[in-house]
């Protein structure tokens, strides 16, 4: 998991510092509602570099007053990712290789899918195919910088 942990680190410096808010405006606020777009970025890179480790895409739910919110992560053979928590008060920094998400309370989860049955519907509903490819390339860049590549 050390792999995993050293890659999502680099993973969120990729984002910081590339170009995506070309390609998604909403990522000038990263990381404020930024966690589904995040998490499947993160774990289609996962699955091309460790195609053999199970990536899933969480999603929790918060029914509130305040009407229903989602956030997502990652698990990847049980452990959690999530490179946006720090978009809630109270966390300063993204998750890397946890075992509980601290806001399980909070955000119960409602779906779970692995990354490749999540890809289907990302593309079709969410974002379209050449906009993902772009933001891609965009992250990839930087993380080819450090170090990072897919063959």
């Amino acid at each position: 998991m050390k792999n995993i942990t050293k890659l999502a680190e680099c993973f969120r410096a990729a984002i910081e510092a590339s170009d995506i808010t070309e390609v998604l405006p909403l990522f000038k606020y990263f990381p404020q509602n930024c966690c589904e777009h995040t998490s499947v970025f993160l774990g289609f890179y996962i699955s091309l570099i460790f195609p053999e480790l199970e990536t899933e895409v969480v999603r929790g739910r918060n029914e509130s007053i305040n009407g229903l919110k989602y956030h997502f992560w990652l698990e990847i053979n049980g452990q959690i990712i999530d490179l946006t928590v720090d978009q809630f008060k109270g966390y300063s920094i993204p998750i890397y290789a946890e075992n509980i998400h601290p806001l399980a309370e909070e955000f119960v989860e409602d779906k779970r899918e692995s990354i490749d049955a999540y890809m289907g519907y990302y593309c079709d509903k969410v974002l379209e195919i050449d906009r993902f490819s772009k933001a891609m390339s965009s992250i990839g860049s930087k993380l080819k910088h450090a170090g990072w590549e897919y063959a």
